[in-house]
């Protein structure tokens, strides 16, 4: 049987625990919790969102806490430096209106009876295997019916959450990622959402990496329904950034490497924006569930969420899971609540969820990041340079870090990786920094360390069906100089054939079937074999020598007499022909078939 919803007092379960602190930095109420984890940038006082309209440097702290900052250097304190007023200080912290509620059914037939009574629905959510829910405005009556249906799990406050709070940004460097640059791997191929309050349609660091955008809550528009200016930022698209937080965050994540502003860790991955939270830094529990459930059904790789709340919502909770159980890497912000032990916010406490701390660049927990048992790993979130609306910004904040394991995450996702097994990767592979479990979970993201299998990854073989059409293989790796051999190996068509190959590049190349010239041209679908492997000299692990390479025949053999004089141990050699990578009989003995 459901639960009704606890009423906006907030005495009963479910709703936003405490309130955040008064504005005198002392919490109101003897608690380490907040109602609601704010701050990109925290100040003496209340925590809010940061300034951002321009380049500036870096605080006088950079390094080390986070404080709030007016943007040029003198900071008031407040959090609060390009005017507007600060998130989370509502009368009613975490609270939309009272009939604003979410119902979450294990039926389809509850699911219908509870959109037909409500007066307004937002939102018609299905997280597969974990039930559906709507969300909308019901009137009091219609939620204490719905809540005694024994096919109603829960009916609970749509609250409100809020956002968490070309140089080389000391992040990346200090996370190696530009170390997996050099070798290639630069995230070609992974789409990375950001659920936060959009992304800067025409920044120059992320426009070129602009994937398919979705706003829950259109730019200019605050989370209930009134107009705001926001940034002062000129949207073109609903999902632009009227707040700087999404576009600070995407930066992080995905800038383009192109010689101005700053390098994301994953500098060629996609971004999506999935503007879930309103020019205020704040948005609907329902809305940044309809995200999460949004990026799943998209198909879409890594779920970057740098947002809280001190309460649990079944909705969201539900929300994660299906992303999570769709393949998609779901990771959060542990939120901004320290120094204090046992906060980490939701999402982030989920266990379908990447829980990150942050870091100073002394490897330092950072002063401001909420810590407990549920952190999974750690990232650098303390003066953090990147992309705002307009140009370039330093903000601090476990919202800062989360980026950065998304970033690796849409790194290794590139490459094959599924969601579950990239998490692994990324917890296997942290580097041990000292701190506690509680505070940096298994270590300091080390993107070097995670993409270790796909650097020393040198080729990938498979079978595909071709007929006589160009047909497109994608592969799991990445690769800087591939070379292809194929052999058909099926003879469902009795005149000769040999498969031919063309536009061999980073992630995929097209093969075709290719009769001899005097023949008719159609031939039936055969299967053929693939092998790629990068250019190059390598050595496998059973000892035998790899040599992978393009030139003409008479090359071929001149250098295959040096090698067999100069090497001991058995060669194996994969020389590609002429510019089409078309290959002749002397490497395999059944590339025709007959």
């Amino acid at each position: 049987m459901g639960s009704e919803a606890p009423d906006p007092s907030g005495t009963e379960s479910g709703n936003a625990a405490d309130e955040a602190d008064s504005a005198d930095g002392h919490s109101a109420t003897p608690t380490t919790r907040r109602g609601l984890l704010v701050g990109l940038t925290t100040g003496a006082g209340a925590f809010g969102l940061g300034a951002a309209a321009a380049a500036r440097g870096p605080p006088s702290h950079a390094g080390n806490d986070a404080r709030g900052g007016n943007g040029n250097g003198n900071g008031n304190g407040n959090g609060n430096g390009n005017g507007r007023p600060p998130a989370g200080n509502d009368d009613t912290p975490g609270r939309g209106p009272p009939d604003r509620v979410i119902v979450g059914t294990d039926t389809q037939a509850a699911a219908d009876e509870a959109a037909r009574q409500a007066r307004e629905v937002r939102h018609k959510l299905d997280f597969g295997d974990r039930g559906k829910a709507v969300a909308g405005r019901f009137p009091e009556q219609a939620r204490k019916g719905l809540a005694n249906r024994p096919d109603v799990r829960y009916v609970e406050p749509d609250a409100t959450f809020e956002a968490i709070g070309e140089s080389l940004p000391w992040g990346v460097d200090r996370v190696d990622a530009d170390t997996v640059h050099d070798g290639g791997t630069t995230g070609t191929g992974a789409d990375v959402a950001i659920i936060d309050t959009g992304i800067d349609s025409d920044h120059p660091d992320l426009v070129d990496n602009l994937g398919a955008g979705k706003a829950y809550v259109e730019a200019g528009t605050d989370y209930d329904g009134s107009s705001c200016s926001g940034n002062g930022n000129t949207t073109n698209e609903p999902w632009d950034d009227d707040n700087d937080h999404g576009t600070h965050c995407a930066g992080i994540a995905a800038g383009v490497a192109n010689d101005e502003g700053v390098v994301g860790v994953a500098p060629s991955a996609t971004l999506h924006a999935v503007k879930a939270l309103s020019c205020s830094g704040t948005g609907y529990l329902s809305d940044i569930a309809a995200g999460v459930e949004y990026t799943a059904n998209q198909g879409w790789d890594v779920a970057s969420m740098s947002l809280g709340s001190s309460a649990d919502y079944s909705t969201l909770r539900n929300a994660c899971q299906y992303a999570a159980d769709q393949g998609v890497l779901v990771v959060a912000a542990a939120g901004n609540d320290g120094p204090c032990s046992d906060c980490v916010s939701y999402p982030a406490t989920y266990d379908s969820v990447v829980a990150v701390s942050a870091t100073t660049s002394s490897d330092a927990l950072a002063s401001f990041s909420s810590t407990g048992p549920e952190i999974d790993i750690a990232a650098p979130g303390s003066s953090i340079l990147s992309s705002v609306p307009g140009g370039y910004a330093y903000f601090s904040g476990t919202s800062m870090a989360c980026p950065h394991v998304s970033g690796v995450g849409g790194l290794l996702m590139a490459n094959g990786y599924t969601g579950g097994e990239a998490r692994s990767a990324l917890q296997d592979s942290a580097e041990d920094i000292g701190l506690s479990g509680s505070d940096g979970g298994n270590g300091l993201l080390d993107a070097t360390a995670a993409t270790s299998d796909i650097q020393n990854m040198i080729g990938e073989a498979g079978t595909i069906s071709v007929d006589e059409n160009w047909t497109t293989v994608s592969l799991e790796g990445s690769y800087t100089d591939p070379v292809v051999v194929t052999s058909v190996g099926t003879f469902n068509d009795p005149d000769p054939v040999h498969a031919r190959v063309r536009n061999v590049g980073s992630g995929s190349f097209e093969v075709k079937l290719e009769e001899w010239a005097y023949q008719d041209g159609a031939h039936a679908t055969e299967s053929v074999a693939y092998v790629l492997i990068e250019a190059g000299e390598h050595s496998t692990a059973a000892g035998m020598k790899v040599l992978a390479g393009r030139g003409n025949r008479e090359r071929r053999r001149l250098d295959d007499g040096q090698l067999h004089s100069e090497l001991e141990r058995p060669v194996t050699r994969v020389h590609a022909g002429d510019v089409e990578q078309r290959f002749d009989g002397s490497f395999h003995a059944d590339h025709t078939n007959r």
